[in-house]
């Protein structure tokens, strides 16, 4: 099993990642949601997770934070985001993917 945690503002988000999580990846275990960094670092420390599904937040400069602080962690990110512009800043944290809203469900599946 890969623990995964999602990290989203919206529940919307969550509520897709984990449909699509439930219904076609059986080895991913949601072992947590948070819906802002300080809970999701919380989180963090708590599970050790495998991956991260984790919307770009804004200001930026807490996005950036949250990663400089969780460099050495390990994890694989997945980042959703609803600006592109923070394309460029999430690929230098060596992310998997980089997912735009509104989702799209084939996107995300190919992403996970």
């Amino acid at each position: 099993m890969y623990k995964t945690i999602i990290v989203a503002s919206d529940k919307k988000t969550s509520r897709i990642f984990s449909k699509l999580i439930g219904d076609y990846f059986p080895q991913l275990e949601i072992v947590g949601i948070a819906e802002n960094l300080d809970a999701a670092l919380i989180l963090l420390n708590k599970t050790v997770p495998n991956l991260v599904l984790i919307e770009w937040m804004t200001p930026s400069s807490k996005s950036v934070e949250f990663f400089d602080k969780t460099s050495t962690m390990g994890f694989e990110k997945i980042i959703i985001s609803s600006n592109e512009k923070y394309t460029l800043p999430a690929i230098k944290y060596n992310v998997l993917d980089y997912l735009l809203k509104p989702l799209n469900g084939d996107e995300c599946l190919m992403a996970l």
